[in-house]
């Protein structure tokens, strides 16, 4: 392939560059390449090594051909032709040969260079995607993080990264990135067979391709591409029995893996996988942390059997409320637990003053006020509860200020432990008590609407109405 070129070619009227692709050993270029000498001919138009090129005048012409050779590998050729017979003698030979020597110096080391910086690039981005997962405790979040590098790595903007169920062995689609709207659904129904999964990944920890020719084979709805393309696919693994594949497709036909391809989709599938095991250890403290508290609230549910049902009810309606205000993902999951654990601190409270069936004395109220502030202390040791600690100690606090422990009012109030507010009331009302008998619902709602802008955010409120008269409340 040319580089640089200065004349012309004759009568010839198609691009020049085209016109002087050489395979290597094919012509005088190609022959100097293949053995890594000089060669010289006085006429090219009678040499049988010379090729001639389609669409040039048949003429008499010298050729001298010299490699650019670096330590013993011949890395381009500089070819100087002109018109007419034996037209360059051995003293322009050795100084097209001192010219060559120094410009193969000077190639060489633009490619080191080009290397280095290249090499620089890839080994920063693979430690900033390192540095991006360090903290990062949600497995889709870290598969998405990955595929998000995968461009920038690989220059490849198609890519896939699946996980392996570990009861039925089917490999399920983690995420994506770049497809066609129109394959997407395609994407997220599709399963990986075990039988596949086995022959392809539990024997092989490196990365392989599937060259064109095995993609083709592919059925049409399972390729999800409209071409035939070479399809890199990257284990990975982590403790203690994880598997799973990020599948990089190429950006074009004609564009092949090469081998720098497979050790940065190595780098990438390893950092993930480090990562993966991370979340996967993080789920499960988080889960014995859940079961801890959860063990808490079982004991709470020991003192006062109305507690059990009402924290679940309560936590389903303040999910069915969260949603309608806009919130969702962790936020979701963070209202879900504070409505679960918003009466945790009642364990600290006797079980007399938690079961009488009367009205609470002044003082007694004054005690079992002092329930959220409990039960934010409780949480306190737990990590990953933290953002749980403010909706618990809020969610009897007020709109107008009246409320406990710290008498926060409107927008101050978090908006969770407001939503948590009204489905308490709400579930209270309609609940049977020791010392009084469950409201219909109709007038729970009446009562609700007639303490928003007080007791209540109007808001949450209205939210709530909105989704009751759907019918989509789910107390039970």
């Amino acid at each position: 392939m040319p580089i640089a070129f200065k004349g012309e070619l004759g009568e010839y009227q198609a691009e020049t560059f085209d016109a002087l692709v050489m395979k290597v050993g094919h012509g005088v270029t190609g022959h100097v390449a293949l053995t890594g000498k000089t060669y010289y001919t006085a006429n090219a138009r009678t040499d049988d090594q010379a090729a001639t090129i389609p669409g040039t005048e048949d003429v008499d012409e010298s050729l001298l051909v010299v490699p650019l050779c670096y330590s013993e590998r011949c890395i381009g050729t500089v070819a100087l032709s002109k018109l007419g017979v034996d037209q360059f003698d051995s003293e322009d030979q050795r100084m097209l040969e001192v010219l060559a020597s120094h410009a193969v110096v000077a190639f060489e080391n633009a490619r080191l260079f080009q290397d280095e910086r290249e090499s620089a690039r890839t080994s920063l981005a693979l430690l900033n995607l390192s540095r991006g997962l360090t903290n990062v405790a949600d497995i889709e979040q870290v598969l998405q993080e990955s595929l998000r590098a995968v461009p920038e790595l690989l220059g490849c903007s198609q890519t896939q990264a699946w996980i392996r169920d570990p009861d039925s062995g089917e490999f399920h689609l983690g995420g994506h990135l770049g497809f066609l709207e129109k394959f997407q659904e395609a994407l997220r129904t599709q399963i990986v067979a075990p039988a596949i999964a086995a022959e392809f990944l539990l024997s092989l920890e490196d990365p392989f391709v599937l060259p064109k020719h095995i993609v083709a084979e592919i059925p049409a709805q399972h390729r999800l591409l409209d071409d035939i393309r070479e399809v890199l696919v990257a284990p990975m693994r982590w403790e203690p029995d994880g598997l799973g594949m990020l599948v990089v497709i190429s950006p074009s036909e004609d564009q092949e893996f090469t081998p720098s391809h497979l050790r940065l989709a190595r780098g990438i599938a390893d950092i993930t996988s480090l990562a993966l095991g991370n979340a996967r250890r993080f789920d499960e403290l988080e889960r014995a942390y859940v079961s801890t508290v959860e063990a808490l609230a079982n004991a709470l549910e020991a003192k006062d059997e109305y507690t059990e049902d009402h924290c679940r009810a309560l936590a389903r309606m303040s999910m069915a409320i969260g949603a309608e205000l806009g919130l969702a993902g962790e936020e979701l999951k963070t209202l879900e637990l504070g409505a679960l654990f918003h009466d945790i601190g009642k364990i600290g409270i006797s079980s007399e003053m938690i079961r009488k069936p009367a009205p609470l004395t002044a003082a007694e109220r004054e005690i079992m006020n002092r329930h959220t502030i409990i039960g934010e202390q409780i949480l306190a040791p737990v990590p990953f509860l933290q953002p749980v600690r403010p909706i618990i100690r809020s969610s009897h606090e007020r709109w107008d200020g009246e409320g406990y422990p710290d008498a926060l009012a409107g927008e101050d109030i978090p908006l969770e432990s407001r939503i948590v507010c009204v489905c308490d009331a709400y579930h209270a009302m309609t609940s049977d008590r020791p010392y009084r008998s469950a409201l219909p619902e109709r007038e729970a709602i009446r009562r609700l609407k007639q303490a928003a802008g007080t007791q209540f955010d109007p808001n949450v409120v209205e939210a709530f109405v909105r989704v009751h008269d759907r019918g989509d409340l789910h107390t039970h």
